[in-house]
């Protein structure tokens, strides 16, 4: 299976989610798409979430720090020039590893690059990555036909009291009486990787994943 690697120059988080809608127009059946992506900073929630519920709107104005939606499911997160974006499209079938999701699968390789540099990232079952017991990286996925598109944000550099001032950490659920369908976030106390050791900038960090992702490709 060929790999097509894209490490993207935009930094405009609307067309850098635009973009990915057009990963699954592009993808082929012989191959696979890595893309590393930076956004300028921006609230980026779940395809079937509420803003109300998940974002400080008041402190998303004060800050100039747009709201937006992208087309996967998941929980909201906070993106800067500090925060690694990797994603993966590929045809649905055939699976990375049989018996196994795809999104599993990634997920573990991203852990593993993480942890050949001394780190010790534990995967959840959402997909999640923590160090201790603080989140660094979630993703979400969206099946668009046979095509799968798989994303993730790392916390490398990020500006963390700008994470912490956007994001609605004590949400009020109050229904009204009908079944409100939407996803509330699992929300987790985080962590940057270059709090735990300065070498570890985006650049640095993206080079480990690209290299152990492509060796796996490969193999």
């Amino acid at each position: 299976m060929n790999l097509l690697i894209i490490d993207s120059q935009e930094h405009d988080p609307l067309l850098n989610l635009a973009y990915e809608e057009e990963l699954k127009k592009i993808v082929s059946q012989d191959q696979y798409i890595l893309r590393f992506w930076i956004n300028d900073p921006a609230l980026i929630m779940g395809r079937f979430q509420k803003e109300e519920y998940e974002a400080k709107l008041d402190f998303l104005k004060e800050n100039n720090i747009p709201l937006l939606r992208r087309t996967t499911g998941g929980g909201t997160v906070y993106h800067d020039r500090g925060t690694l974006n990797v994603s993966f499209c590929k045809p649905k079938n055939p699976l990375l590893e049989v018996g196994q999701k795809d999104s599993t699968t990634i997920v573990h390789w991203i852990a593993h690059a993480l942890n050949q540099l001394g780190l010790n990232a534990k995967q959840d079952e959402r997909n999640a990555l923590f160090i201790e017991n603080k989140k660094i990286l979630g993703s979400a996925v969206s099946l668009t036909g046979e095509i799968l598109l798989f994303h993730c944000s790392i916390l490398i550099e990020t500006d963390l009291n700008k994470l912490n001032g956007a994001i609605n950490w004590s949400p009020s659920y109050q229904g009204n009486g009908t079944n409100e369908n939407f996803v509330k976030s699992h929300r987790s106390p985080v962590i940057k990787l270059n709090e735990i050791d300065p070498r570890f900038t985006v650049s640095f960090i993206k080079e480990a994943i690209q290299k152990t992702i492509t060796s796996e490709i490969q193999r």
